[in-house]
């Protein structure tokens, strides 16, 4: 595991908050220089799986969204977790404990699609358990270590 230092985690809680920030700005925020921040990014690639943008998915057609908790079968899960990974509506898909095998966010143009999608887990991977929880409103998204100031608490002077 990798030991996060405190400049470089005061840099990606800058990015969390604003990807496209441009390197002055972070400079003039951060304290730090442009010229050692360019060095940093390339070193703080180990922590970024992914760089992506947060879209509201309403407005594009897809108002459905629900997060899925499931059991499967022991001997359906390599199967099914397949399928999660390939199916273009699971939005994301976590694999957890105490009780439960999986959680989906997926995302539907209609109640009916969600259904259908449900209704195929169930006859083709023989799902023991399933709970549906629609979405009605995402009150935060993508925060966590997204605040220098949270950064400066976990990190004291280094």
């Amino acid at each position: 595991m990798l030991k996060p230092k405190k400049k470089d985690m005061l840099i990606l809680s800058y990015l969390r908050k604003n990807s496209r920030i441009q390197l002055t700005e972070l400079s003039r925020r951060s304290g730090i220089p442009v010229s050692t921040l360019f060095d940093k990014l390339k070193t703080t690639t180990p922590f970024v799986q992914k760089y992506t943008t947060l879209i509201d998915f309403q407005p594009l057609g897809f108002p459905t969204r629900a997060m899925v908790v499931l059991k499967v079968r022991k001997n359906n899960r390599e199967d099914v977790a397949h399928f999660f990974q390939h199916h273009k509506s699971v939005n994301s898909a976590f694999k957890i404990n105490n009780g439960c095998d999986y959680i989906l966010d997926v995302l539907c143009k209609d109640m009916k699609e969600l259904e259908d999608f449900l209704e195929y887990l169930e006859e083709t991977y023989k799902t023991e358990k399933q709970q549906v929880y629609h979405i009605l409103e995402i009150l935060k998204q993508e925060d966590f270590l997204s605040s220098p100031e949270y950064v400066n608490l976990l990190f004291p002077s280094e």
